[in-house]
């Protein structure tokens, strides 16, 4: 899959004491740029738990480089790839001033069915529009 972007703006409740925002809202952003690229392949979270099935992270690696300030405007670079038949691993790259990064991450994520919380395989609808 190519690569998909989103630019946000860090919020000034989103920061600490120092100005920074606060680590805790990384996984956050990270979180709002995964189902923003889902949405851009045509699925919602809620249409894939209509299916029966839950989407878990079951890893999640930051490397902090610089940090982001209030009202930043970031980008969030994103890649997917398939794991198995059961798991997704989404690289993700932060930028601010258009090119300087300043974040990187990783996050797997796992299929479960809703009813037992075991893992499955992607459906093929799901699997193809990583695939293409």
């Amino acid at each position: 899959m190519e690569t998909f972007n989103i630019t946000i703006r860090a919020n000034y409740a989103d920061t600490d004491q120092m100005g920074f925002v606060h680590h805790a809202n990384y996984a956050k952003y990270l979180e709002f740029a995964r189902w923003e690229l889902f949405r851009s392949l045509g699925l919602t979270y809620k249409s894939i738990e209509e299916e029966g099935i839950l989407i878990p992270v079951i890893d999640m690696q930051f490397r902090f480089i610089k940090p982001i300030f209030y009202d930043d405007l970031i980008r969030i670079s994103l890649k997917m790839q398939l794991i198995g038949s059961t798991r997704l691993l989404i690289k993700y790259q932060i930028f601010k001033d258009d090119d300087l990064l300043i974040h990187k991450a990783e996050t797997t994520l796992a299929f479960i069915k809703k009813t037992n919380k075991r893992p499955c395989r992607i459906p093929d609808n799901i699997r193809s529009l990583f695939e293409n």
